[in-house]
């Protein structure tokens, strides 16, 4: 009985991960929320930035740390009053976009107030990348298949942060917290735009025009 349970798991799995690489949408909005947050992710540096670029101290540690969820929570405020994007995937793109130059400017600044703000700003973009990925995600996906395809998500999502992490502080740890944050954010552009130019269907995705097929 364990040996069945396991396989059908397996199966389950490779069905998911099937589904997803043959969609374009759905495959596009999770390769740029996971390789914008390994790239441009500077959360793991914030204390570098701190105590030893801006040399604000704990306090100003604190202000740089919240700054991000703020952006988060007020752009998750101003979404709960507008009408849902007529192109999720657009948006989606746009917010990347955001994002890394959001990232690019916090890691030039030598100013705690532009450091903020470039950090209330990517908390924003990233509030927008979420949303869109999950209205992406959900609308394009069967619903015998939601289960899978949303673990194979959390699967990116959750290796995405960890592994961010470790490439800033690895990186940093050669060159300099500048470098790291800096190329990450241009890393982050490149990536962008190399799935924009390759995935014209997540460009283009319109919800009212892709169906829910089963089976895909």
């Amino acid at each position: 009985m364990e040996k069945k349970e396991s396989e059908i798991s397996w199966g389950s799995v490779r069905e998911g991960i099937t589904f997803v690489w043959k969609h374009q949408p759905i495959l596009g909005s999770m390769t740029l929320d996971m390789l914008a947050v390994i790239f441009a992710g500077a959360t793991a540096l914030l204390p570098v930035y701190a105590d030893e670029i801006l040399k604000v101290g704990p306090e100003g540690y604190g202000f740089l740390r919240a700054a991000m969820a703020v952006g988060t929570l007020s752009m998750a405020l101003i979404l709960m009053t507008l009408k849902p994007f007529e192109r999720p995937g657009r948006a989606l793109l746009v917010s990347v976009f955001l994002f890394g130059v959001a990232t690019i400017v916090f890691g030039l600044s030598r100013s705690l107030t532009l450091s903020i703000l470039a950090f209330i700003v990517a908390g924003m973009a990233d509030q927008v990348s979420m949303t869109t990925r999950s209205v992406i995600l959900q609308l394009s996906t069967p619903d015998s298949l939601r289960g899978r395809v949303s673990a194979v998500n959390f699967i990116f999502i959750g290796a995405s942060n960890e592994l961010g992490d470790a490439e800033s502080g690895f990186l940093a740890s050669l060159t300099s917290a500048t470098f790291s944050v800096v190329s990450g954010g241009v890393a982050c552009l490149g990536v962008l735009g190399w799935v924009a130019s390759r995935m014209p269907e997540l460009r283009n995705y319109r919800p009212d025009a892709h169906g829910v097929h089963e089976g895909g």
